[in-house]
């Protein structure tokens, strides 16, 4: 609330360069600050460096959403931050000189709080956040295995319809030559019917020649039976006429 009468600074800034920051405390809020050796000032011993994957800090993203935002407000604000410090940037010693040997894996407060806060409070959220994890995973595993089956089985209703496709082609190409055999065959029987009919025509025509052969025979022997000559042989019995005579 205040900035303006305070100095607020991340801790890896501060152990970073000692006389850095007592030149920044001392030109901010004018200060007369002796410089003294930073080792006398705290215990290093205390400040533990644990650097964080980026999964484990997307996991802390998931347990402790309110304290991350907490401290990245802190660092937005702070005279003095941890990735200013890390960058070589905003430190500067009683002479106003820049640090040019910042450790970019200097401690921080998130890694400090990550051991203090982690293990007494978040171990069963990291727990159940694992295991829903796995359970997520194994059921990528199920689903990736499913799918593999599942175009196991396309591939072979491909394959299998591929070669349905093939016969079918086949069956078709006997088909058609099997209609070309019937059109040929019809072709034959069309010309063999034009020849019976014309056998037929010319059988009727023989037919009626003959029927007017016998209707002359017939008209002729009944002129010769009635003839007198014949009769007068027929009673005296010199000829043997039948009716059937030819």
């Amino acid at each position: 609330q205040h900035p303006g009468n305070c100095f607020l600074a991340n801790v890896s800034g501060i152990v970073e360069n000692i006389a850095g920051f007592v030149g920044m405390v001392t030109k901010k809020l004018n200060l007369t600050l002796q410089e003294k050796d930073g080792s006398v000032l705290y215990q290093a011993a205390e400040l533990r460096k644990i650097d964080l994957l980026s999964e484990s800090m997307s996991l802390l993203k998931q347990i402790m959403p309110e304290s991350l935002a907490l401290y990245e407000q802190l660092e937005k604000q702070a005279d003095l931050s941890g990735s200013e410090s890390a960058n070589g940037r905003g430190c500067e010693d009683a002479n106003g000189r820049g640090c040019e040997d910042a450790n970019p894996f200097a401690c921080s407060p998130i890694r400090l709080f990550a051991i203090s806060s982690i293990r007494p409070f978040a171990i069963s959220s990291i727990r159940k956040l694992l295991v829903e994890q796995r359970q997520k995973d194994n059921w990528l595993e199920q689903q990736h295995a499913e799918h593999l089956a599942w175009i196991a089985e396309l591939e072979q209703g491909k394959k299998w319809l591929e070669q349905q496709h093939a016969e079918h082609l086949a069956w078709i190409a006997e088909l058609e030559q099997g209609k070309k055999w019937l059109e040929q065959q019809h072709a034959e029987h069309l010309a063999w019917i034009a020849e019976l009919e014309q056998g037929k025509n010319w059988l009727e025509e023989q037919w009626q020649h003959w029927q007017a052969v016998a209707t002359n025979q017939q008209t002729t022997m009944t002129k010769v039976k009635q003839h007198p000559l014949i009769r007068l042989m027929t009673r005296l019995r010199w000829v043997d006429w039948e009716d059937n005579h030819d």
